[in-house]
């Protein structure tokens, strides 16, 4: 037997060989077959096969800092105040400086983790209080100027570290979206933004959090009675000639209110019960009555009311401004007759709604 001297193998790193003793197959590649100084190169690939992803695990991810917004911790809002409506604005800061990015920067302002998004109401999010939205927005140019989120844009970065404008402004925004109701402000979208270059040399995400659980309640007001009644005397035919006399004959009917929250604007809509439609300001007879040619005029501070549809909505048609609210409100509405062609003795029965709205 002839006995050849083997040539020296270079010593495999500890962690190295602990890697390569794991695959059962490579472990058989390598105490298999011919002889073991073939063994130099395939370790080598082995070593850079193993090291590489080895790396790769190693790159640690970015981190996030995180930015607060504060509302109050309370907020009381008008049952019917209108959709779009801001109730509160807060803004916060940070720091970026754009120097230590080496290529053309990239920045990308989105919302996450939160309700939808409104197709009514662009760039607002539904949030867990029935009829409030949450809309964020950012500053582009470190002046203020702010764009709704989400949004993105690229710049250069500055070139000289006293030219890097560090500073960033946010804002959000708790909008009006519907009617509101009682709840706590509980786990709201967040606002990420992540700026980056085209040469993945850096990457930092900001991300912007609500830190108050703000308590709503909605302002309202409750009606002492819903049915209330007019009784008008009697009236001369004579005194409503010619057409369209308003007789002098009048009677009064309040409307009362207990409210829980002082400076809401109240209003208030009639609607014709005989005549839905009605947009004018006579009130339509019943057709029970038996008169003829003659209608009823509501006023108010002297001034004429008109009719329109069964809604709480802000503008709604024919919806008038009783005052605003103070604990006790009464609102007093004069009915009066009024002629709307030949008048014909009879009883004169007219019937309307009133929908309150607190705005």
């Amino acid at each position: 037997m002839t006995i050849s001297r083997r040539p020296h193998l270079p010593r495999l790193p500890r962690a190295l060989a602990q890697a390569c003793l794991a695959p059962g197959r490579l472990w058989k590649f390598i105490t298999q077959g011919g002889m073991m100084h073939g063994l130099a190169k395939p370790a080598t690939r082995l070593a850079a096969a193993i090291a590489l992803p080895l790396l790769m695990l190693a790159s640690p991810a970015s981190a996030v800092d995180v930015v607060y917004l504060n509302f109050p911790s309370s907020i009381t809002v008008p049952r019917d105040r209108p959709i779009g409506s801001v109730l509160a604005t807060a803004e916060a800061s940070f720091n970026f400086s754009d120097y230590e990015m080496q290529c053309l920067l990239m920045e990308e302002v989105t919302v996450v983790s939160g309700g939808a998004r409104l197709s009514k109401l662009p760039n607002v999010y539904e949030t867990n209080v029935p009829g409030i939205g949450l809309r964020y927005s950012k500053s582009t140019n470190h002046t203020r100027t702010y764009s709704y989120a989400p949004t993105s844009m690229s710049y250069r970065p500055s070139i000289e570290p006293n030219k890097a404008v560090p500073n960033h402004f946010v804002r959000g925004e708790l909008v009006v979206i519907g009617p509101v109701a009682a709840a706590i402000f509980q786990y709201p979208p967040r606002m990420r933004i992540e700026f980056s270059d085209t040469c993945k040399t850096k990457t930092t995400i900001h991300e912007v959090w609500i830190n108050t659980n703000t308590s709503f309640s909605a302002a309202t007001c409750s009606v002492t009675f819903r049915t209330l009644y007019a009784r008008l005397p009697p009236v001369p035919i004579k005194e409503l000639s010619p057409i369209g006399t308003v007789s002098s004959v009048n009677t009064d009917v309040n409307i009362d209110l207990t409210c829980n929250q002082r400076g809401m604007g109240v209003y208030v809509t009639l609607t014709d019960m005989a005549k839905p439609s009605n947009t004018g300001n006579n009130l339509t007879l019943a057709p029970t009555s038996t008169a003829r040619g003659v209608a009823l005029r509501l006023s108010a501070n002297d001034k004429t009311l008109s009719f329109g549809p069964d809604s709480a909505a802000p503008k709604t048609t024919g919806q008038w401004y009783a005052g605003s609210s103070w604990g006790v409100v009464q609102i007093p509405i004069k009915v009066r007759y009024v002629s709307t062609g030949t008048v014909q003795a009879g009883s004169v029965i007219a019937r309307a709604t009133f929908t309150m709205s607190y705005q």
